[in-house]
């Protein structure tokens, strides 16, 4: 007992970081999603490493009609994927390290900034929430953004302490890279450009060219791809802000969608609560902004203040229902200013009051995620590998049949054990489906139909 007295911080922080690790990694093998998005970048590693085929682009912004940003994304892959041979597991492997990254950054940046005690309750947050629990195992695109806002936070921190101009080429850095992982990053650019009015550092004018030509630098494949193409992709952007989607607007439409994301908070889906919920942080955020006397946190707390505000503007403008993952940019400034709240200005038992409160009504939905996924990168591998076990060395082609999007993985997984798939009508059809059919090879919910001139 005297050595957990001596060494308190040190194993709370150990306790915390092996419950967000299992809470996230247990089972990730089996719970891991391998489709449209997995296999379109996984594609592109292998064409790079497989055929010296580099490529200038990215993902593509909501739908047919959106622009590109820069692959850059893709190119973080590579090294995971030359590791695996580019076996797909390489995205449990880079999973495991964006978490492990994250939950590393916030602890030591944030008790810098804020102190031990609202580290400890970030990541308390983050930990138990379902809503982050079940994002943080998606190898995809959105999982950098809440790095990439430690990042910026981390940036504009250099910059408070020490005003030089390599703090705000860096920034410029973060700024230009995660906004091409996703769009909904433009949120930190809100941020940054509140708070460094709100701190204004000496030059900072003359320093923010910097840090916007490093943005503009981090342009250069969509450019190249530009020259190469007509101009393509200035032209999805041009057109994407003047004419929209082309679909109708429904300016509240996000509002179902809000209700989902904050259900961590609130418990049940119910869209008065998520109202509640939105107008508590105001709340919350002009209390702790009134309060708050050291000049890098006001600015801080102000700017994410603005963040909130602009929420319902932003979506109501974007039109369209959005995804839940269109929030997780928000995330981190809401549990950071909610951690500040609770370790400063509420009394500590009331606080622990209301941890456990949302711990306890979160663990509920956490549970489901640690099942096995039946249509998950471990099955569609056993698929594709019990074809090579029965079928010999012969050309055929593969169909699938079943739900949308059921052959999903599939292909990027032929292409990697480099079978003989043809695409010539004349060769034999191997069809993978789902429900299983009679006389079908079952593995988990599919079903192989092999023709039997090509069997083993």
């Amino acid at each position: 007992m005297n050595i957990f007295y001596k060494h308190k911080k040190a194993v709370l922080f150990l306790v915390l970081f092996v419950v967000f690790l299992f809470i996230r990694l247990y089972n990730i093998n089996a719970r891991i999603i391998f489709d449209w998005d997995q296999e379109q970048f996984s594609t592109q590693v292998m064409n790079i490493l497989r055929n010296g085929k580099f490529t200038l682009l990215g993902p593509r912004v909501t739908d047919v009609r959106g622009f590109f940003l820069a692959p850059y994304f893709t190119y973080l892959l590579i090294p995971f994927y030359i590791f695996t041979q580019l076996h797909p597991v390489a995205l449990v492997l880079f999973v495991t390290c964006i978490n492990i990254l994250f939950f590393g950054i916030s602890y030591k940046l944030l008790t810098k900034i804020f102190g031990w005690t609202t580290a400890m309750l970030f990541l308390l947050l983050w930990t138990f929430s379902s809503y982050h629990a079940g994002y943080d195992t998606i190898p995809w695109w959105p999982i950098m953004l809440p790095l990439g806002t430690l990042f910026t936070w981390w940036s504009l921190w250099r910059i408070y302490k020490k005003n030089t101009l390599k703090n705000w080429i860096i920034l410029g850095l973060v700024l230009g890279i995660f906004i091409h992982m996703h769009f909904q990053f433009i949120f930190a650019y809100l941020f940054t450009t509140v708070f460094i009015l709100m701190t204004k550092p000496k030059k900072w004018y003359l320093h923010g060219m910097a840090t916007f030509f490093t943005i503009l630098l981090l342009l250069i494949p969509l450019v190249v791809f530009d020259f190469r193409h007509n101009f393509l992709n200035s032209t999805l952007f041009i057109n994407y802000f003047l004419n929209g989607s082309g679909e109708p607007k429904d300016l509240f439409v996000w509002q179902i969608v809000f209700t989902n994301a904050v259900q961590p908070f609130t418990y049940i889906r119910n869209s008065l609560l998520a109202w509640l919920f939105y107008v508590l942080v105001h709340i919350v955020a002009i209390y702790t902004i009134k309060k708050e006397n050291d000049r890098f946190r006001k600015s801080f707390f102000t700017a994410t203040e603005t963040l909130w505000i602009a929420l319902p503007f932003v979506f109501a403008m974007y039109g369209r229902r959005p995804s839940e993952y269109y929030f997780l940019i928000l995330f981190p400034f809401i549990y950071i200013l909610l951690s500040y709240f609770l370790q400063k200005y509420l009394q500590k038992s009331f606080a622990i009051g209301l941890l456990c409160l949302f711990i306890f009504t979160n663990i509920p939905q956490i549970i489901p995620l640690f099942q096995s996924n039946r249509n998950g990168m471990q099955q569609k591998d056993r698929v594709i590998q019990k074809i090579g076990m029965l079928v010999k060395n012969t050309p055929y082609s593969v169909s699938f049949d079943g739900p949308p999007n059921t052959d999903t993985g599939f292909r990027y997984l032929l292409k990697l054990y480099r079978y003989p798939v043809s695409e010539d009508l004349t060769v034999p059809m191997i069809g993978v489906h789902i429900p299983i059919k009679e006389n079908d090879v079952q593995v988990g919910i599919y079903g192989i139909t092999i023709p039997k001139e090509i069997l083993k």
